[in-house]
């Protein structure tokens, strides 16, 4: 089983204290292609690792997102080059997981960060 975000649905704003949920991701029309959705991250938002912990930072909101290291992963590899598709073919290499269960994971982080600001999905089909 690929671990998927810690708090998929909290952030922490700049004071540390917890912001209300978010909605959960609703699946949008643009990545019902995985071969064309490519995911790509805002360039200022930053990753960190902070005791063991992996916490991505955006300056414009300053919140802070706690992620485990798979979803870290994900985000990494959102760099508006690699479609959805590919990045789920490096997590089954990565775990040893099925193509299905990989993508699945894929499609619900890229929504969840997507849902969050935190990166823009273009369809180039």
């Amino acid at each position: 089983m690929i671990p998927t975000l810690k708090s998929p649905t909290h952030s922490v704003d700049h004071s540390g204290s917890a912001s209300s949920p978010r909605p959960a991701p609703v699946t949008p029309p643009w990545w019902r292609n995985a071969e064309s959705s490519i995911p790509a991250r805002r360039k200022e938002v930053r990753d960190y690792q902070i005791d063991g912990e992996a916490v991505l930072f955006d300056p414009k909101t300053r919140k802070m997102y706690l992620l485990n290291q798979t979803a870290l992963t994900v985000f990494r590899r959102c760099d508006g080059l690699t479609t959805m598709r590919q990045v789920a073919e490096s997590l089954t290499n990565t775990y040893h997981v099925a193509m299905d269960s990989a993508l699945d994971h894929v499609e619900h982080l890229v929504g969840v960060f997507a849902a969050s600001s935190l990166l823009d999905v273009k369809d180039c089909s």
